[in-house]
């Protein structure tokens, strides 16, 4: 039987739209949570008042930024045994602007989505304590499976996070670190307010269960995963509502 992770979780992204579930989620399963976020101070210390959790402020698109959020809250809370990367900059007008991203959006897209979660995972690892199992967690959007009316940015960002998880699974699985991706489908705020209406009613119609998805739906997967995964890695679950 799989060895069950313990220790403490860092989520990037947390004050965002399912960040902030999942470290509601995980603090609920009694975790020791900390969160890094970027902008909104605000929501940040009111989410650290209703768990207890701690936070962290960094910008993910700087290269450092990812190990020093592990660094911090293995400071805070011992070694990181857990890590949720829930940010995304595929919100941002620059990745969905009609006429195209301009090549520092591109940059700063792949940086947040892609390359910090690379770093983050790398810096996870070596500060686990010898025998310590891990539990890594990436969040993506359809269009990391499945062709569909979006920017060529935010294609090749999605997609990239779903290669990224395959190949650390396999590296990491011998260190006893599991990966995983979890594919949101439509939900009903965060990044979905940035699809074009028409899209929107179409996922929805395809859609099996005819409805958007919640946050607390989602963070409800993740923490599954966060807590009671044993043996699956290198996997997509795909929480769509059967798109």
């Amino acid at each position: 039987m799989g060895a069950a992770v313990s220790g403490s979780a860092l989520v990037l992204g947390g004050t965002g739209y399912v960040g902030g579930a999942v470290v509601q989620a995980l603090a609920a399963r009694e975790v020791e949570v900390v969160f890094g976020y970027h902008r909104n101070q605000e929501r940040a210390a009111a989410l650290c008042r209703e768990t207890g959790a701690r936070s962290e402020r960094g910008d993910l698109s700087t290269p450092d930024c990812p190990a020093q959020l592990v660094a911090a809250a293995r400071d805070a809370c011992g070694p990181v045994s857990r890590l949720i990367h829930a940010a995304t900059e595929i919100g941002t007008a620059g990745a969905w602007a009609d006429e195209g991203a301009s090549s520092a959006d591109f940059d700063r897209l792949m940086a947040i989505e892609v390359r910090s979660a690379w770093l983050a995972a790398e810096a996870l690892v070596a500060q686990l304590e010898p025998g310590q199992v891990g539990e890594i967690i990436l969040t993506a959007s359809v269009a990391a499976v499945h062709s569909i009316a979006v920017p060529a940015p935010v294609a090749a960002a999605q997609a990239a996070r779903l290669g990224l998880v395959r190949g650390l699974a396999k590296a990491l699985g011998p260190r006893g670190v599991r990966v995983n991706l979890v594919v949101l489908g439509v939900l009903e705020d965060g990044i979905a307010k940035q699809l074009a209406a028409p899209l929107k009613r179409d996922f929805l119609h395809f859609s099996a269960l005819r409805r958007p998805g919640t946050a607390q739906e989602a963070a409800d997967i993740i923490a599954w995963l966060a807590t009671e995964n044993r043996y699956m890695t290198g996997a997509t679950m795909q929480a769509t509502g059967g798109l």
